[in-house]
């Protein structure tokens, strides 16, 4: 019991330090905290939504198509629906997709990498020219062609991008499995006996697990970016919200040139304030710790 709970001691303090050196080396970027202050502000206010909204996101008023005022703090759409309220339970659906997908997206492409980048050989190649042929691909015209044989919907486009998502991040991986692979105390646990899942996971994923987080940082923003952009083109759910939905109904409604830029200005604003925030901080982490692969290997 006793030794149990010093082991649990030990790996809390442990776990501490590494956050705390992680901050200290990530806080060097002012870049990379302001974005980080950045996208925990929005986070925070789309999770809050249900209670910072001022209005039910789908309740119609009769109050309709009016700019920004005391009432509506960004004015209605053509239906009477608050804009504010529908952006921060927009802003829900938007992040969850961005993050669950990239996470999904980023799962797979980290278990190719270092299963391709270790072992080599006939499953390297078959990996390897299958992403090939997926990344010459055009993604946002393939991703159009498949959404319009595919029912519409965020399941949908998360299954799309999922499928051909894992390519570039999963060839940088594997890259540096190669590399991580020759390191000596790597050779050694080989030569000892060790197994190829435990050095591929205690040894050579701790090693690359920076460039992992950059990436999902990374396929986050992309993630979001296509989402919106699928929405924006008809291919999104109508009966939930996403920011590219929003800009979906003011296209539809022509806000543009109708001049109701409350409409479409706060989504596009928001979605550029989350996808800079992002690359600051995806751009921050590889700077800060990917650039520093050779030399943590090397200790």
């Amino acid at each position: 019991m006793f030794v149990t709970r010093a082991k649990g001691i030990r790996l809390a303090g442990q776990i501490r330090a590494g956050i705390v050196n992680w901050w200290r080396e990530f806080s060097k970027s002012k870049m990379g905290v302001v974005g980080l202050i950045l996208f925990i502000f929005i986070t925070m206010m789309v999770i809050l939504a249900p209670y910072v909204a001022t209005h039910d996101p789908k309740l119609y008023d009769p109050i309709r198509a009016v700019p920004p005022s005391t009432a509506h703090i960004l004015g209605t759409d053509t239906w009477g629906r608050d804009l504010y309220s529908m952006l921060l339970y927009a802003g829900q659906y938007s992040l969850f997709v961005g993050v669950v997908t990239a996470a999904i997206v980023i799962g797979i492409a980290t278990t190719i990498g270092l299963f391709a980048g270790y072992f080599g050989g006939i499953i390297d190649e078959i990996l390897m020219r299958t992403a090939d042929v997926l990344m010459v691909i055009p993604r946002l015209p393939l991703l159009i062609v498949l959404a319009s044989f595919l029912s519409p919907g965020l399941q949908t486009i998360m299954l799309i991008i999922i499928c051909l998502g894992w390519t570039r991040p999963a060839r940088q991986i594997r890259a540096l499995t190669l590399s991580v692979k020759h390191y000596d105390y790597v050779e050694s646990t080989k030569a000892s006996g060790g197994s190829s899942l435990h050095i591929i996971f205690h040894h050579i994923f701790p090693n690359v697990s920076g460039v992992v987080v950059a990436q999902f940082v990374m396929e986050v923003v992309a993630v979001i970016l296509l989402e919106t952009g699928l929405s924006f083109l008809g291919f999104g759910d109508p009966l939930r919200f996403t920011w590219g939905q929003i800009l979906f109904f003011a296209q539809q409604k022509a806000a543009l040139t109708s001049g109701f830029w409350w409409w479409w200005l706060p989504p596009g604003i928001i979605i550029t304030m989350v996808c800079f925030s992002l690359a600051f901080i995806g751009t921050t982490l590889n700077d800060r710790f990917v650039l520093r692969l050779n030399v943590r290997g090397k200790d």
